[in-house]
């Protein structure tokens, strides 16, 4: 019996279908699991993960070398937001990164914020700002230093 690993997943069936289409051109068999589900109900497409595309274990590597040569994937891109802690000598109009005055805020969306709106039926502010460099791309936020107790 063969074992299916997952090596991405999209929220619209078309997307999945055209990733497999995509690996199958490459000789990658692969199936698509919870496709029906997001067709049935699009809205649950984000509770259920996506629409899935699974390939056997032993050509999960090359199935995601395929995947990122043809686009599909982007690990370079990942973005994570950075902790920078305030001092005295902190300039918020630089970047402390690189020290570009390229600089701006951004909102993204606070999951947290976004629970407690659903669970209490009220509206809460789901975003949060970050600061985001546009010459480096990195993004993060500011923080006053913790006490050492």
């Amino acid at each position: 019996m063969t074992t299916l690993k997952e090596v991405i997943a999209m929220s619209m069936p078309t997307e999945a279908h055209m990733v497999q289409g995509y690996l199958a051109s490459e000789g990658i068999e692969s199936v698509l699991k919870d496709e029906n589900i997001t067709q049935i109900q699009p809205f649950y497409s984000n509770a259920v993960g996506g629409v899935k595309l699974l390939v056997r274990e032993e050509d999960v590597e090359v199935a995601l070398q395929v995947l990122e040569k043809g686009g599909y994937l982007h690990p370079e891109k990942v973005e994570k937001v950075e902790v920078v802690y305030r001092t005295k000598e902190t300039d918020e109009k630089h970047c402390p990164f690189c020290q570009s005055e390229n600089v701006g805020k951004k909102k993204v969306p606070d999951v947290l914020m976004l629970l407690v709106s659903v669970v209490f039926g009220a509206i809460f502010p789901v975003f949060r700002r970050v600061n985001k460099c546009f010459d480096c791309g990195k993004e993060w936020v500011y923080r006053k230093k913790p006490n050492k107790r």
